[in-house]
């Protein structure tokens, strides 16, 4: 069966773009494939295939006949996209596309996994001891030093941006509003919610979602006793 492979000096292109794009050469491996675009008389050609071994993303080095064809995962807007290059610059144009929506797709962070996690948290959380009275005033005067110190804790997370300090901002002061007008136990579940939001808000891993999220049971421990 014949091949059609890209050169030595053509892979070396594709190996400057790697390091170019920040990302790491040794991630990636070279393989070969059967072309789904060109068919002779004594089958399909071989052509060059290089894959992200994390992910197993790849960018196919495909021809119809004597035209280049890009074949890439992920694509831009979908999870295979293929692209009439015709010559070996535009491939490499191609390619160095590719590589920008490979890093979107691996450093992207994975909101749904976000959610179950903090919903974990949560459920873990929304068992407490106790009855639904009110705050005294002491415990609303300390309720609000925590929460403050809260905001400060997200804000310390966020990016820099007023849009998100807003944010922050307006989220805790609703629940720092509602210490005296509600209940314990109602006021948790409200206080609860603002710390998912805000934590989902900001995109912050689950890791920092825990390590925040301890910050908050010490906070409102004292006043309500929330079950392990």
């Amino acid at each position: 069966m014949s091949k059609m492979l890209i050169m030595q000096s053509q892979k070396n292109d594709i190996f400057n773009l790697i390091k170019a794009i920040n990302l790491d050469p040794s991630g990636f491996v070279w393989g070969e494939i059967e072309s789904e675009l060109t068919e002779y008389d004594t089958g399909n050609p071989w052509i060059s295939k290089l894959t992200h071994t994390e992910t197993e993303y790849f960018f196919a080095f495909e021809f119809r006949y004597d035209d280049h064809v890009a074949v890439m995962s992920p694509g831009e807007a979908k999870i295979v996209e293929y692209r009439n290059v015709g010559d070996w610059d535009h491939q490499v144009a191609a390619a160095l596309d590719w590589l920008e929506y490979l890093r979107r797709e691996i450093t992207a962070p994975d909101y749904w996994a976000q959610i179950s996690e903090y919903q974990s948290l949560a459920q873990s959380s929304n068992r407490f001891e106790g009855t639904n009275t009110p705050f005294t005033s002491r415990e609303v005067h300390m309720l609000n030093e925590g929460l403050n110190e809260m905001k400060s804790l997200f804000k310390e997370y966020a990016q820099q941006e007023n849009d998100e300090f807003e944010m922050i901002d307006a989220r805790f002061d609703d629940v720092i509003g509602l210490v005296e007008e509600m209940g314990r136990n109602s006021w948790l579940h409200t206080a609860i919610g603002a710390v998912i939001t805000v934590s989902m808000s900001l995109g912050l891993s689950p890791d920092i979602a825990k390590e925040i999220w301890e910050v908050f049971r010490m906070k409102v421990a004292e006043f309500i006793i929330l079950l392990p």
